[in-house]
């Protein structure tokens, strides 16, 4: 709960196929000298520090290496992000979110932010236009409910 807590969602607005990013990253990956597989090893190397932060409830570090795992995401192939997902995570970030990612396939979908409960009012703000979701953890698998509250 405490985690959850940190967490705010945003709905970019955007989508697009999945298909055509991912296709993207994997003909990055597939030359051994590509500076991709480089990136994608430094992601790899986020994985025990998050842990370790999340476990020992240092939010403010996993913050952090959410926010360097995108920086070394978006940097994979030139589809994961575009200038209107990347100008929203700026405004995340200059209004309390310590980090964040894109969530879904790239140029689209959700960005996730790790933000101090105290910021998180700011943050709400400077995101409008974008739609908040209201998400909960769940042990047993995904599950979507949509109400459009249009």
């Amino acid at each position: 709960n405490l985690f959850h807590d940190h967490l705010m969602i945003f709905y970019t607005g955007q989508s697009r196929d999945a298909n055509v990013v991912l296709k993207q990253q994997k003909d990055a990956l597939t030359t051994k000298a590509s500076p991709s597989r480089e990136y994608l090893r430094g992601m790899a190397g986020l994985v025990d520090p998050f842990v370790s932060a999340l476990v020992s409830g240092n939010f403010a570090d996993c913050g952090k290496l959410l926010d360097e795992g995108w920086q070394r995401k978006r940097q994979l192939t030139p589809g994961i992000t575009n200038s209107a997902i990347d100008d929203a995570y700026a405004a995340g970030r200059a209004h309390g979110a310590i980090g964040g990612k894109l969530l879904g396939a790239g140029g689209g979908g959700y960005l996730l932010f790790i933000v101090p409960p105290e910021k998180r009012d700011g943050l709400r703000k400077a995101m409008a236009p974008l739609k908040e979701l209201e998400f909960g953890f769940d042990l047993h698998g995904s599950s979507i409910i949509f109400v459009d509250n249009n």
